[in-house]
């Protein structure tokens, strides 16, 4: 895994393949961008992979991150590479407002699971206005309560749910 000195972590999860299509993965809430771990090899044989990952400790507004993202995609693009643009949950969102900004260079636009719904889920939206009344060291356990909703034991191994637990965590 390479990484770029960008202000936003630009990583390559294979090495570069610049004779491919390039590929930006707009990680979910966690900002990290581990949870594309199952699909890297499947995606590799197809595309020059590059994932967005957020430090824990930057705090920028919707406008700074969605300009920097864009400086880190430029550096990777020369003229005439196809682009393609992939958010996942929160890095949906994110990957529409760079798309929205960079629509002659994007091939596709591929949005997983798009946290722009939102809203539309009351239980949802008042549930995370409640956690924030939640003491510290109840986070991990509700957590991993919400995580039960989230998964469907029957589809997702224990790893994998563990993977998603820690990237929950990693949001306190």
């Amino acid at each position: 895994m390479q990484l770029h000195s960008h202000p936003l972590n630009f990583f390559q999860p294979r090495p570069a393949q610049p004779h491919l299509p390039l590929f930006v993965f707009f990680p979910g809430m966690d900002g990290t961008g581990r949870l594309l771990y199952k699909q890297i090899d499947g995606l590799a044989s197809r595309f020059d992979l590059r994932c967005l990952a957020i430090a824990s400790d930057d705090r920028s507004d919707w406008h700074g991150l969605v300009d920097r993202s864009m400086q880190c995609i430029i550096t990777e693009l020369p003229e005439g590479r196809q682009l393609y643009l992939c958010g996942e949950s929160f890095g949906a969102c994110w990957a529409m407002q760079v798309a929205s900004r960079m629509a002659k260079n994007i091939e596709k636009l591929i949005l997983i699971n798009p946290a722009s719904s939102f809203v539309r889920l009351p239980w949802l939206t008042e549930g995370s206005a409640l956690s924030s009344l939640l003491p510290d060291n109840m986070y991990p356990l509700s957590t991993r309560i919400l995580a039960n909703f989230l998964t469907n034991a029957d589809r997702v191994t224990p790893e994998d749910r563990q993977n998603l637990i820690d990237a929950m965590l990693s949001v306190q």
